[in-house]
């Protein structure tokens, strides 16, 4: 609680002054007493379990003391050490390199890899109006993903190529046809319709007279080019189809060794350490 004194000027009688002079004794009266209520409760209590615990507490701060150094060094220890208690992160790189690449070639690429995927700081947050489109805010991220020290192993594989194949195959079918000769025929009817007058009124009809008549011929059968005949008379022929097809492919197949590359987190970067191969 805050208690306000008035000032009494030289300038002011001692009537002029009268209620200041109260008010400043009735501030100074409840000072008085706030400041005597807190000692008998909160000082007092105080006093009196410092006079009861007092010898406890001074072991206690005693023991703190000698043993603060080792309490500080376990603490600085834990400090540059956690990392080495984080359990490493193990992936495996999703593509196959060829045997024939370099070990620095493949280190470029997977450290490309895990700067994408596997970012230390993470990327900012930005906040888009839903009504515009536009980015209204940006929240930037208040501490890294992955810590100093952090380890990180990749496996990666290797191909090589067990044989290179380059063949050339000539497919060849054939077959054999035969026609004969045949005997065609053709039917037809010859149908007369109409009549005559006899005399001036009498008509004679001669309607419905059909006569039926027959022709057959010796059909020639024969083949032409471009079948391969095989008789004089073309009945005999052959047919065939070859084809020539070339191939070529590698059989490849994984190394049976399996590469592994530890990366570390060193000022917030992936940093290759070492390549210790795996079978």
């Amino acid at each position: 609680m805050s208690y306000t004194y008035r000032k009494i000027l030289p300038s002011e009688t001692i009537g002029d002054s009268l209620f200041s002079i109260n008010s400043n004794y009735s501030n100074l009266a409840f000072e008085t007493i706030n400041l005597q209520l807190s000692s008998e409760m909160i000082w007092s209590p105080m006093q009196q379990y410092y006079l009861q615990f007092g010898s406890y507490i001074k072991d206690a701060i005693n023991t703190i003391n000698s043993v603060a150094t080792s309490i500080f060094n376990a603490t600085t220890i834990v400090q540059n050490n956690s990392a080495a208690w984080i359990k490493p992160i193990t992936i495996f790189y999703p593509e196959i390199f060829p045997s024939t690449y370099s070990q620095n070639t493949i280190v470029n690429t997977l450290s490309s890899f895990l700067q994408n995927y596997y970012p230390i700081i993470p990327e900012p947050t930005y906040i888009i109006d839903p009504n515009t489109g536009e980015i209204t805010d940006t929240i930037l991220p208040t501490q890294p993903s992955y810590v100093q020290n952090q380890t990180l192993i990749i496996y990666a594989h290797t191909w090589n190529m067990i044989s290179n194949y380059n063949i050339t195959n000539t497919l060849f079918d054939s077959t054999n046809c035969q026609t004969y000769d045949q005997r065609v025929c053709g039917t037809c009817t010859v149908c007369y319709y109409g009549g005559t007058w006899c005399g001036t009124d009498t008509w004679a009809t001669c309607g419905g007279l059909c006569t039926s008549c027959s022709t057959c011929e010796n059909l020639k059968c024969s083949y032409d080019n471009p079948y391969k005949i095989i008789n004089k008379n073309n009945q005999n022929a052959s047919s065939n189809i070859t084809a020539t097809i070339s191939f070529q492919y590698q059989d490849i197949g994984e190394a049976q060794n399996i590469n592994t590359f530890v990366f570390s987190v060193q000022g917030c970067n992936w940093i290759f350490n070492n390549n210790p191969t795996t079978k």
